[in-house]
């Protein structure tokens, strides 16, 4: 969808950072099929990189003034972390090995027997 001259090709340089093409992929691909369609324009394209962009330069300062190390950080760390292994491992790969929402086998239904 983006323009991926390759997966090391730099995207853009800002500071001592840099945002490379497979790095943009990869947040495209995690995007809901809807908010990728949404990518189509250069416009589009050109703020979507613009944004990620400004999420590393904000998040490089708050490291630098320590915001990492704030209780209400953690507690909010936390909650993400769980949310997302519960997706990863439940909702993801794992859920296809749970035979039953409650972790009992599934019963099998058999039809046209008696």
């Amino acid at each position: 969808m983006l323009d991926s001259a390759g997966d090391g090709a730099v995207i853009v340089r800002f500071g001592s950072e840099a945002l490379r093409a497979s790095e943009v992929e990869a947040r495209v691909q995690a995007m809901p099929a809807m908010a990728r369609a949404r990518l189509t324009s250069p416009e589009a394209r050109k703020q979507f990189v613009e944004d990620l962009v400004r999420e590393r330069i904000l998040a490089r300062r708050a490291e630098e003034k320590g915001y990492q190390r704030d209780p209400e950080f953690a507690r909010r760390y936390a909650q993400e972390l769980g949310s997302f292994y519960l997706e990863k491992e439940l909702d993801g790969p794992e859920r296809r090995k749970v035979p039953g929402e409650d972790g009992n086998p599934r019963p099998r239904v058999v039809r046209g027997r008696r």
